[in-house]
């Protein structure tokens, strides 16, 4: 069977680096992306340290012609594209409302998701000319559905990548293309580790779960790998909670 070639952006740290651990374990081709050179080029060694096969491109996903080239590039080494990991985010700005300018806004949703934007064009045209019945996989965010105090960019773009996934689900089934997002409950990931070296956040966070502990990025790696497999053929344009409850369970107490 040919190898699989998997494009990730967001690829070097967190959910994307175990993503691409799982995928390269699993025998699968490796693209990385990312806008950090030294932690990029670490992910991909440490990848064909454990016998994977990786690459890495240099990548600001809120440029449209750097992503082109990520895609491009995957494709003219490797011959073909079957994955794509949309995964690169950024928690945007922390602040209500109206302490918010537009540029921060667009700073946010420029990553967030004209980011998946740019890797499904380019991706899916890669795979409908190929003839390729692909995967394209997007990173949303419970807090996608659930809105929360100084968080508008983030919620707002989280929201739309959701609705983006449906919508580019729609356009592509007719291809054999599907189009999935995960959205994970709250990773331990650099994104949030501040947070839990704070000793009230971190029980805060716990307490949001289920189980009472802080996810793995791993836990949704799996996932996200089992998302791009032919046993989850069925599963398409939807959002697919890897939070442990997060949306749907609060510890409150009813009298």
């Amino acid at each position: 069977m040919e190898k699989r070639v998997v494009v990730i952006t967001g690829g070097a740290t967190g959910i994307g680096l175990a993503s691409a651990k799982k995928f390269a374990a699993k025998g699968d081709i490796i693209v990385l992306a990312g806008r950090r050179e030294d932690k990029g080029n670490q992910a991909a060694e440490e990848i064909r340290a454990a016998g994977g096969e990786a690459l890495f491109v240099k990548t600001d996903v809120s440029k449209e012609e750097d992503v082109k080239n990520l895609i491009q590039t995957a494709v003219e080494k490797y011959g073909r594209l079957d994955v794509l990991f949309n995964n690169a985010g950024v928690p945007g700005k922390m602040a209500g409302v109206h302490e918010l300018t537009a540029e921060d806004f667009r700073e946010t949703i420029d990553v967030d998701v004209m980011g998946g934007v740019y890797g499904t064009m380019y991706a899916s045209r890669v795979m409908i000319e190929k003839g390729i019945q692909g995967v394209i996989i997007n990173t949303t965010s419970e807090l996608g559905i659930i809105a929360c105090t100084n968080m508008a960019p983030y919620n707002m773009s989280k929201g739309a990548v959701k609705l983006f996934t449906m919508s580019a689900a729609a356009d592509l089934g007719r291809f054999g293309i599907r189009v999935v997002s995960v959205a994970p409950g709250t990773i331990e990931t650099p994104m949030v580790q501040a947070a839990l070296e704070n000793e009230e956040d971190a029980r805060m966070i716990r307490s949001n779960h289920m189980r009472k502990q802080v996810l793995k990025a791993e836990d949704v790696a799996n996932v996200v790998y089992f998302l791009s497999t032919e046993e989850s053929t069925i599963i398409n344009g939807c959002d697919v909670s890897v939070d442990d409850g997060f949306a749907y369970f609060k510890d409150w107490k009813v009298m």
